[in-house]
């Protein structure tokens, strides 16, 4: 006991192969586990010696935080991982929060094998669907507001390019008596060009502005 500062320093050297090392066993293993620091190649582990071994990490009187199993997956709030990743949590059990620059996405999921790169499911018993939104929440609301789901590929430059887009807007935020409009365009000629709007009004095809329930404005026939 130290009533001020207190620790323990183990202090190995700094060739190829030295680390500094605390061993856990038992009387039948001396080898359990092991805490150690290998200086040359600036690496602090936490490992265990057993194929059957798992880490955990606690907190608030030993309450599990993350395990990681004898397959290398983490779990979050669960014991039993089932994937590399696995969060479980009662609410929202994952917030990933950033600064774009509106170049780099917060959240990027890339599919390097095949073609499926993400899946959202409603899982709860007596639900008849499942919702996924898009909500843009400003800190101070606006009928300008907006938000969009593009579809891009490549040119033949190698740049990413929105093809085509679905976008909502605000004609009117008063609450309680709020409309919006839907927009789908493509690309024409290199440039994003609205082909379709729905509004409160009606559906409009090459017109932004439809008169009654469909609206159709072309040049030529």
């Amino acid at each position: 006991r130290n009533d001020h500062r207190a620790g323990i320093s183990i202090i190995a050297g700094e060739g190829s192969g030295d680390t500094s090392n605390v061993i856990f066993g038992s009387t039948s293993d001396m080898n359990g586990a092991s805490v150690n620091y290998d200086f040359n190649s600036k690496l602090f582990r936490m490992q265990s010696q057993h194929a059957s071994s798992e880490l955990s990490l606690a907190s608030a009187n030993n309450v599990e935080a993350v395990r990681i199993d004898t397959s290398q997956r983490v779990g979050i709030g669960v014991s039993s991982p089932t994937q590399r990743l696995h969060v479980s949590q009662s609410g929202t059990a994952a917030l990933i929060d950033g600064n774009s620059n509106g170049n780099n996405p917060i959240l990027h999921v890339r599919d390097r094998a095949d073609m499926f790169v993400a899946l959202f499911e409603g899982n709860r018993a007596g639900d008849t669907g499942a919702v996924v939104s898009i909500y843009h929440n400003p800190a101070t609301s606006q009928e300008t507001n907006r938000t969009f789901l593009n579809f891009q590929m490549n040119d033949d430059g190698d740049t990413r390019t929105t093809y085509a887009q679905l976008a909502g807007f605000i004609d009117d935020h008063t609450d309680g008596t709020e409309d919006g409009n839907l927009r789908i365009s493509t690309v024409e000629n290199g440039t994003l060009t609205e082909q379709m709007r729905i509004n409160s009004t009606g559906v409009g095809i090459g017109t932004d502005s439809p008169l009654k329930g469909l609206t159709v404005k072309a040049t030529g026939n």
